[in-house]
């Protein structure tokens, strides 16, 4: 994992300006897709897509939860930079960024909007370093368990919260970017055509990988 100097907060830069990039997110269609494609790409890993796909360039995560059960793992095997936001402190592995509670994205940096889902921060992370202009690929983004499962990862352990009616309360957040993207120069698809979340266009992936 690369590390970072813990003195200050991280300001996210538009480096990736007019490119393509992916967000594995994580659903259960990840597994639908051959993500050696994605090998020289801009990547962003969710959570413990991080495993999945140990060489994206960043991986994000909200719920400190989550850190503390896999920091070991994350630590030992993924090989970016790890974004997280306010509560989580400073630390030598973590690039420490606002948290925006609002609908829709920041435009500030400083900052990621953070609203019922991590997804949400990954594609306000994702237009940062795009600058405003380029293009998205979701990939798992399907909003509903698949076959009893709701992940490609390893599941979350027993005893975290869960609502019932989390994919409901997804959608929700997830249009509200749906629409803040439709006035900027980023474009998100959705590369799962059969996702219950259809606030996206659906791309498939290998259109975009080619």
């Amino acid at each position: 994992m690369a590390r970072t100097t813990p003195t200050d907060r991280w300001r996210v830069p538009g480096d990736w300006r007019g490119d393509v990039c992916f967000i594995i997110c994580g659903g259960p269609s990840v597994s639908d897709h051959d993500l050696s494609r994605l090998s020289g790409r801009r990547v962003i890993a969710i959570n413990s897509s991080m495993f999945t796909y140990p060489s994206a360039d960043y991986g994000i995560f909200a719920d400190h939860h989550w850190w503390t059960e896999w920091k070991s793992r994350a630590v030992a095997e993924f090989q970016g930079r790890v974004v997280t936001m306010d509560p989580m402190r400073r630390g030598i592995y973590l690039h420490l960024l606002h948290r925006a509670r609002q609908s829709g994205l920041t435009r500030d940096p400083r900052y990621v909007a953070v609203w019922h889902t991590t997804t949400t921060a990954a594609i306000n992370l994702a237009c940062h370093l795009l600058d405003w202009s380029g293009e998205i690929g979701l990939l798992g983004l399907d909003g509903e368990d698949r076959d009893g499962r709701s992940w490609h990862h390893d599941p979350h352990p027993e005893g975290w919260p869960r609502s019932a009616k989390r994919y409901h309360f997804h959608g929700l957040a997830l249009q509200a970017v749906a629409d803040f993207l439709a006035a900027t120069g980023v474009r998100a698809y959705n590369c799962n055509p059969r996702a219950a979340h259809r606030m996206f266009p659906h791309r498939s992936f290998e259109v975009m990988t080619s």
